[in-house]
């Protein structure tokens, strides 16, 4: 092997280590946390937060967490972490929608391009405290 094909795998491979080893820290290690929205449902007896997690890399996924709280009784009732496609913007009030009904409250994720929406509901029978 030529002296100049060795230095370039060389130069390949500590770039190759050290573009993955920036994406690597920055993927698992990144936990900051901006609030995306706070809204107040049923009349101010649940609150619903969701947060930004981490900074979004390469224009992927942005990383959020909902969390419900019941207001009346202070108990936190469930928190979960989730991907929304929004191409490394940040997330506005276009990106969720929420329903509050007596039976459930249903949290539904809306991508960047308002096609991909996924949607979560949680019955109130199901939290025991």
């Amino acid at each position: 092997m030529n002296k100049k094909a060795f230095v370039c795998i060389i130069v390949l491979s500590v770039l190759v280590l050290l573009t993955g080893s920036y994406t690597a820290i920055h993927y698992f290690c990144n936990y900051s946390a901006q609030e995306w929205f706070r809204e107040s449902i049923n009349d101010g007896d649940y609150v619903i937060v969701g947060e930004e997690i981490g900074d979004t890399l390469f224009d992927g996924d942005t990383q959020v967490e909902i969390s419900i709280f019941d207001h009346i009784n202070k108990v936190h009732m469930v928190s979960f972490k989730t991907r929304i496609s929004n191409q490394g913007k940040n997330l506005s009030a276009e990106n969720y929608d929420i329903e509050c009904t007596e039976e459930y409250i249903k949290i539904e994720l809306i991508s960047f391009d308002s096609q991909k929406k996924v949607a979560y509901r949680f019955f109130f029978d199901d939290f025991n405290y």
